[in-house]
Formats: C-alpha cells, sequence, structure tokens
C-alpha cells in the first residue's frame, strides 16, 4: 500500500482582466479585485511572465529572498508620453530606487496598453549567472510588485504604501489540472464544516476543536479531492485545517465543540491520527490518479475531530466563520491507498527552546528505523512511496529540509525549503516519488532566526479563554 499526499497550489480568477496572449500554466492575482495580475509558464531553462496592471504609469515586478526589498531582482517597465517603451533589470540594495543591472537578463517580448491595463510579457532564465539577480527553485518564491499611475519624465515616482506588495507562490509547482470535472464526476461531496464560531477577539491566535461522523455509504471508498471551504471574508484568519481520525465509536460526541489541547475526556484524545490537511496559500488537493485516501473500510476511522487555527492580529471582533474542508469520494477505488507520515519534533515548551540572537539555531527531529519499521509493520508494508512533502514550522521558522538515510549513508534530501513562510504552505510535489524502506531514518531540520529577540523563545500554543 502507498501512502501519499498531494497539494495544487490556488488559482485566483478574474473576468476584469484583458485576455493573456497565450495559455499558461499558472496565474496569480497580486492586488485584487482586478489591480494587478501575473500569468507564468516555464520549462527546464527559462521562466515566462505576463503582466496585468491597472495602470498607464510605470510597473515594478521581481523576486526577492524575503519579500522586501533589499536584496531583490526587479524588472521595471513603462511606455512614456511619447510611446518609448522603457524596460530594465534592476536590483534592490535598500529600500530606495532599485539600481539598473550592467547586465541586463530580463528580456521583453511585447509591452501594449489596453484599455486601463498596461500589458507586458517578459522572460529571464531560471539561473541567469548574475550575482545581481536571484535565482528561481523549486519551493516558495517570494514575488513583490509596485506601480505608480503617473507616466515618469526623468525617473519613477514613488508608489507609495497602497501601490505595492509582497506575495508567495511557488513559481514551479505543478498547476491544477485541466480535467478537474472530470476527475469528480464520479464523485460526491463529504462536508466537514464547523458549526457556526465566533472568532474570539480577545486574543490573536485561537485553535478551535469539532467532533463529526464521516457520513457516507457502506463499503471503502476513496477521496480524491480535498477541497478548502473558506468564507471569503475569512481568508486571511483561518490559517491552517487538520483532520484527525479518532479511535472508537465517538457517537455521543458528535457535535462537541472546545478550544485544541485543552484537558479532555480520554476519547477525544484518541484522535490523533492527521488524515486530511489544508494550510494558508493553499487550494484544493488533487490526488495522483491511481491513489486514493481510504474510507469506509474496517480499520478506517468513522469519527474524526476538524482542527482549525484562527489568526486575529487585529483582534477583528464579530466575525462568525463556518469554514472546513470538501472531500470529494467516490466508490469507484483506485489503485493505491494514501496515507500521511508525521515526522519532526514534539511540541512540548520543555523540549524545544530557541535562545535569543541566533540565526540560524537548528532544531532537529528524528524518526528512527525502529520508530518507522514499527509504524509500517502495523500496516503490514516493507516500504513506502513519498509522492508529496508538506513542511510546517511557526513564525520563527525561516528553512526546513528532510533528510534521509539508509544503511549509515545519507542520500539526497526529500525535500528542502529555502525560503519558508509562515503564511504561504504549499505541499512540495516531488519530481520522482521517493521510496522510504521501513530499515530508514528519516531527519527534519528547522532552522530559525530569533536575531531580534532579547529573550528565548518557547513552543506555545495559544487558547481562547
Amino acid at each position: 500500500m502507498l501512502k501519499k499526499f498531494i497539494f495544487i497550489a490556488l488559482i485566483h480568477c478574474s473576468l476584469s482582466f484583458p485576455t493573456p496572449s497565450e495559455e499558461y500554466m499558472r496565474e496569480f492575482v497580486l492586488k485584487e479585485p482586478d489591480i494587478y495580475k501575473v500569468y507564468w509558464k516555464y520549462d527546464d531553462n527559462t521562466i515566462t511572465f505576463e503582466i496585468h496592471a491597472k495602470t498607464k504609469g510605470w510597473i515594478g515586478f521581481g523576486v526577492s529572498p524575503n519579500g522586501g526589498m533589499p536584496g531583490s531582482d526587479i524588472v521595471m517597465f513603462w511606455k512614456g508620453t511619447d510611446n518609448k517603451i522603457t524596460f530594465e533589470d534592476r536590483h534592490a540594495v535598500d529600500k530606495i530606487e532599485p539600481i539598473k543591472d550592467e547586465k541586463q537578463d530580463w528580456h521583453l517580448d511585447s509591452l501594449k496598453e489596453e484599455g486601463e491595463f498596461t500589458i507586458a510579457k517578459f522572460n529571464r532564465k531560471l539561473n541567469t549567472c548574475d550575482d545581481k539577480d536571484l535565482e528561481i527553485k523549486k519551493g516558495t518564491n517570494r514575488l513583490i510588485w509596485a506601480f505608480n499611475p503617473l507616466k515618469p519624465i526623468d525617473r519613477p515616482i514613488y508608489h507609495g504604501t497602497e501601490m505595492r506588495g509582497t506575495a508567495s507562490v511557488a513559481l514551479l509547482a505543478e498547476g491544477p489540472p485541466n480535467n478537474a470535472g472530470d476527475i469528480i464526476k464520479d464523485s460526491f461531496p463529504i462536508d466537514i464544516t464547523h458549526t457556526p464560531y465566533r472568532i474570539p477577539n480577545n486574543t490573536d491566535t485561537v485553535y478551535r476543536c469539532e467532533i463529526f461522523k464521516l457520513t457516507h455509504p457502506p463499503g471503502k471508498h476513496h477521496v480524491v479531492v480535498v477541497d478548502p471551504l473558506i468564507n471569503q471574508d475569512h481568508k486571511t484568519l483561518v490559517h491552517h485545517i487538520i483532520i484527525y481520525g479518532c479511535a472508537g465509536n465517538l457517537s455521543s460526541e458528535v457535535g462537541t465543540t472546545w478550544n485544541c489541547y485543552e484537558s479532555k475526556s480520554s476519547a477525544l484524545s484518541s484522535c490523533n491520527t492527521i488524515m486530511f490537511a489544508w494550510a494558508i496559500g493553499g487550494g484544493p488537493w488533487f490526488f495522483p490518479e491511481e491513489i486514493g485516501f481510504p474510507l469506509g473500510g474496517p480499520n478506517d476511522p468513522m469519527y474524526v475531530r476538524m482542527e482549525t487555527h484562527y489568526d486575529n492580529p487585529a483582534l477583528k471582533d464579530g466575525i462568525i466563520d463556518t469554514s472546513g474542508l470538501r472531500l470529494w469520494t467516490t466508490n469507484k477505488l483506485r489503485k493505491y491507498d494514501a496515507g500521511i507520515i508525521e515526522a519532526g519534533h514534539v511540541l512540548s515548551r520543555d523540549l524545544h527552546v530557541i535562545p535569543p540572537k541566533a540565526k540560524p539555531f537548528v532544531s532537529i527531529g528524528h524518526c528512527y528505523n525502529e520508530c518507522l519499521r514499527q509504524s509500517l509493520e502495523r500496516k503490514n508494508v516493507k516500504e513506502i512511496k513519498v509522492f508529496a512533502v508538506g513542511l510546517h514550522a511557526h513564525l520563527k521558522g525561516y528553512q526546513i529540509k528532510l533528510r534521509h538515510f539508509r544503511d549509515g549513508v545519507e542520500l539526497e534530501p526529500i525535500a528542502f525549503e529555502e525560503f519558508y513562510d509562515f503564511n504561504f504552505q504549499e505541499y512540495q510535489k516531488l519530481e520522482v516519488e521517493r521510496v522510504v524502506k521501513a530499515t530508514d531514518r528519516l531527519q527534519v531540520e528547522c532552522s530559525y532566526n530569533t536575531e531580534n529577540e532579547k529573550n528565548a523563545t518557547y513552543v506555545s500554543i495559544k487558547l481562547s479563554s
């Protein structure tokens, strides 16, 4: 049996933007509802972007190591009052106007004005071998953007605070399948959504739990797509949702809600097996065509606990949320079963302490071969194939690596997130599935940055009162 998981990035669509010049692999709205949008496609060497920005002034677009200006690789372009086109490869050394590169590595294909929009299409190599540029790699990439409605006369005019921004995306991730409708045509939805819950305004973070019974026809089924059902106005408040399988009969607990990680009955504490997960920045998860997540089998949970992490730093009041997940489920079983292996560091204030003024501070979580062997033996398998990895740390984390050892020899890392962003967490689909044997060892390394902290940082799960 295979244990696998997949995640596909959210695609924003708007009919208010002009039609792109060609069909692209991916698209993303950088400023909603219809102000600034980027389309892109890529191959092994080159990435092509098409920008649609609602302005006739100058436009800036680039990639950043951390979402800020310093160290960013930027292109700036505009069409002047004399119809002369300016297109310049630049780099930023501080929070000032970017400097023009001696070596121009961004190449313009076309630039035009259409209605209220300026549309530009351009390309660059993924690795330009220029120390003033950033290499575009797999994993999380931070895009930065800016514009000004006024055409430059001498030089670009400052964009101000409202006409700039940053967004984390996975530029080189696989897009959603073109046949999404066909994938779910023989499926039915199982919706797991919170009973109306008022998000507290006296704490910035709360973890809310609720017990549900899975309802589906008798017999084994496969979940083929997991679709987030996030209330439209709450997209920035719902940070993650996890569905855990429960052991035993919890019929008397269905509908029970509480603040997660508070003391509960032993029955509720049995709901610890991760089945499905979604995190901010993500969209629907499509399992590969031969793989489905099993429900309804003799050893599959009938009851689940849904944990929702709400993040409300502005302490907004009066917000009632009913977010959750939709499981597209079919009785047409696929060849392989999917599952999740969880590896990393135990959440404990006593076991996980990060000193101040540290970068990097590397915290290591081990999954030893004996532990892995026992886990796989319970499923009667000797090896699994990993096709995607979800890497997770909290706010101080900035880099995560999943290392893989066999017979005392380290293999290539299974996954590496060089620019981890707490507010953008996507599963990384592996280009080649990795076999993990029962005798292997896994090691998760999380790098933290506490340079600006005066005191030690402890693990903390905040609860509302």
